[in-house]
């Protein structure tokens, strides 16, 4: 199960002159379209908790982990609302109020029915998850589960909410999907040791072969 992204949106490779630039940079851009459209933006975020780099907005705490921002002073700054690794709005909060939208929900918060009407965007993150679906601390959603709950979005959800698949694909053609992740794979507290098999640039390929497996530029 793959999140496509439309051509006409931005497409790419590693070329040889680029390949001195850091893993962590390209697995943060690597997916980042940015576009407009006359009735607004969506924005959809697959992402894994940086600290407050990430976006977790919440959907952990319906997970049975120990990475959850439930606890203070998280969420001070945001009327007391818990989730964030943050006392308030983290980056991916942040982008959308930049583009004048609201901050998008935790998926894991929304019922059938409040998902169906949601046409500015939903945030998949999730804590201590990565790109590798070894890659965790109890329970996470890992990108392919996030995929597979952007997937729900892109097929049952967003057809409710715009009524024609016509207007579902003109809507997510210019939408921005934001993703990162990465850094957590790299941890040893949750990687379950991985990178120990592999070379330093052994495990680089090998991350990057495995988000390619989800993350397509169309």
């Amino acid at each position: 199960m793959e999140a496509h992204i439309p051509k006409n949106i931005a497409h790419g490779r590693i070329s040889d002159e680029h390949k001195n630039i850091s893993l962590y940079t390209w697995l943060r851009i690597i997916a980042i379209m940015i576009a407009t459209i006359k009735a607004g933006v969506i924005v959809f975020l697959m992402e894994e908790e940086e600290k407050v780099l990430g976006g977790d907005p919440g959907n952990n705490n319906h997970l049975n982990t120990m990475s959850q921002g439930i606890r203070w002073p998280y969420g001070i700054d945001l009327n007391n609302v818990r989730g964030r690794h943050t006392n308030g709005k983290n980056v991916a909060d942040f982008f959308a109020t930049y583009l004048g939208l609201p901050m998008p929900s935790p998926f894991l918060n929304l019922s059938d029915s409040v998902r169906s009407q949601i046409k500015t965007g939903i945030n998949y993150g999730s804590g201590a998850c990565g790109i590798l679906n070894t890659t965790r601390v109890g329970e996470c959603l890992s990108l392919a589960q996030q995929v597979k709950y952007f997937t729900i979005t892109r097929m049952k959800d967003l057809p409710k909410a715009l009524k024609t698949q016509k207007k579902v694909h003109e809507h997510l053609a210019k939408s921005i999907y934001f993703f990162s992740i990465g850094i957590n794979d790299y941890h040893p507290e949750v990687n379950n040791n991985i990178t120990s098999n592999f070379s330093s640039t052994g495990f680089a390929d090998h991350l990057l072969d495995e988000i390619t497996k989800y993350i397509k530029v169309h």
